[in-house]
C-alpha cells in the first residue's frame, strides 16, 4: 500500500477511544525550545530508576539495593498522598491521578537527600567532589521539578510539597539505615 497509513499491530474498532501511554507523554508547545529542554527534564527520574536497577543488578551492592528500594517506598508513599490529598491537576488533560504532591518533585527530593547524605557519610572523597556531586544533584532536582510547573502539569505549591516531602521521606531513609545497617556502622568505625 503505497503511501497510506498501515497498521500491522493490534486492532482497533471504529470509534474507540485511543490512551496514551502517559510514563513517557509529555507535551510542550510547538517550538517551545525551553519546553523540549524541560519536558526531556522531566525524563530524568525514570532514566534514575533504569540506573538504579542497574547497578543493583551489576554490581550488587547493598547501597544500591537501599536507594532503590527507597526510591520504590517512596513512590508508593506519593501514591498513597494523592489518594489522601485528592487534589486536581491545574491542567486536567495533561498527566493522569491527581497533582498534589508531584511525584518527579517527591522523587527527585528523596534522590537529592538520600544521595547527600550517602555521600557525606559513606564516600571518602574530598569535600569539593563531594560539593560538586552533591550540587549536581540538586540541579537536576530543580529542573525536574520547574518542568513539572512550567509544562503544566502541576501548580509551585503541588512542586513545593512534593519536594519537601521526598527531601524528609529521603532523610528519614537514610537516618533508618544508618542506624539499623552494618554498612554504615562498619564505615562509621573506619573499618
Amino acid at each position: 500500500m503505497a503511501g497510506g497509513n498501515v497498521h500491522r499491530g493490534g486492532s482497533f474498532a471504529a470509534g474507540t477511544e485511543l490512551r496514551s501511554f502517559g510514563l513517557t507523554h509529555f507535551q510542550y508547545n510547538d517550538g517551545d525550545h525551553i519546553g523540549m529542554a524541560l519536558a526531556l527534564a522531566s525524563l530524568f527520574p525514570i532514566f534514575m530508576i533504569v540506573m538504579e536497577v542497574t547497578i543493583v543488578l551489576s554490581r550488587r551492592e547493598i547501597a544500591g539495593l537501599l536507594l532503590l528500594t527507597g526510591q520504590l517506598l517512596n513512590e508508593g508513599f506519593n501514591l498513597v498522598l494523592k489518594q489522601i490529598i485528592r487534589e486536581e491537576r491545574p491542567h486536567l488533560h495533561l498527566g493522569d491521578g491527581y497533582g498534589m504532591p508531584s511525584s518527579h518533585a517527591q522523587f527527585m527530593g528523596f534522590f537529592v537527600m538520600f544521595s547527600a547524605m550517602y555521600l557525606e557519610h559513606q564516600i571518602a572523597t574530598n569535600v569539593v567532589q563531594k560539593r560538586m556531586v552533591q550540587m549536581g544533584a540538586a540541579v537536576l532536582g530543580v529542573l525536574v521539578a520547574a518542568s513539572r510547573v512550567y509544562l503544566g502539569y502541576h501548580t509551585f505549591q503541588q512542586v513545593l510539597a512534593g519536594a519537601a516531602v521526598g527531601l524528609l521521606a529521603g532523610l528519614f531513609w537514610y537516618w533508618l539505615i544508618a542506624r539499623n545497617t552494618y554498612w554504615t556502622r562498619r564505615s562509621a568505625n573506619g573499618s
